[in-house]
């Protein structure tokens, strides 16, 4: 009798504290997460402005401008100049600072750049890392290692690779054939933008979730999500209010519009994202791997 009755409390034991869950709702009540936080896109920039500011006040730069001298940070040497235009097939590990402007002539190679000033980047050259104050104008087939951030806007020629992330206060104007990874930007165009506003078809309100590929046809305005654990593929004109969530690859054919002024969105793919011509964005595009074509 006594095994029995120790068999059956060994029996019994593994339910104890399911039992004790129901009877006491100690997880009734949701998680504590904290909605409000959220990842700066536009860290990269901010982060390196911050480094070299704090080396520096307006007098010792004046100084360092002046008597041509060199600071450090870490390893790195820093470069002062009032303003810089660089020879072609120009190559340097330093890090460079203008207090204005700063153009790079064609098939260069430079390590970080900081401008306070507008940067003009010729075609075939490379750079590390580019924080500009200003606007930046990036001519055919450069490449961005890592990251490229501006106060005002960038404007990029196609065949250019923007690296892992490409942010801007404004405006992200993208030519035919550019390669990226993340975007920010309170407008993200393509090539060839019209400004003309096309007339709705019909409407939707509210969010379209599927476990299969989301396929929309028409002049179709979405107001809400699209969220797919397959592809998603928006066709001519197809508009979306809210955000686009894929598991694989997103692709936006001629005139698909996310967002809207002030109404910042965020597109992101687990895979691939490709955008047509006369794409609109408004917010913070993510991928493994983007282009537009």
């Amino acid at each position: 009798m006594i095994f029995i009755t120790i068999f059956m409390i060994l029996v019994f034991i593994p339910f104890l504290i399911p039992i004790s869950e129901i009877v006491s709702k100690r997880d009734i009540l949701p998680i504590d997460i904290n909605f409000s936080f959220v990842r700066d896109p536009r860290y990269f920039g901010k982060s390196f402005r911050h480094k070299i500011e704090s080396l520096i006040s307006n007098e010792i730069l004046e100084e360092l401008i002046k008597e041509n001298k060199r600071l450090y940070l870490k390893n790195d040497a820093i470069e002062f100049f009032e303003s810089l235009e660089t020879h072609e097939n120009f190559e340097t590990e330093n890090v460079i600072f203008t207090l204005k402007g700063l153009r790079i002539q064609k098939n260069s190679k430079l390590g970080e750049v900081y401008s306070k000033g507008p940067v003009y980047v010729g075609k075939n050259s490379t750079i590390r890392a580019l924080a500009s104050d200003s606007d930046i104008f990036l001519e055919e087939s450069v490449i961005i290692k890592r990251w490229i951030d501006s106060l005002k806007s960038i404007f990029v020629s196609k065949n250019c690779n923007l690296g892992v992330s490409a942010s801007a206060e404004d405006t992200i104007l993208l030519s035919n054939n550019v390669q990226f990874e993340r975007l920010y930007a309170k407008n993200i165009s393509s090539y060839n933008t019209k400004s003309e506003e096309v007339e709705r078809e019909s409407y939707i309100i509210g969010t379209i979730k599927a476990d299969e590929d989301i396929e929309i046809k028409g002049s179709i305005e979405i107001v809400g999500n699209l969220i797919s654990e397959g592809k998603i593929k928006l066709h001519d004109n197809v508009s979306v209010k809210g955000n686009v969530f894929s598991q694989d690859s997103i692709e936006m054919q001629r005139g698909v519009r996310i967002g809207g002024k002030n109404k910042i969105k965020s597109v992101v793919a687990n895979g691939e994202i490709y955008l047509g011509e006369d794409v609109i964005i408004h917010g913070y595009v993510s991928s493994k791997k983007g282009k537009t074509v």
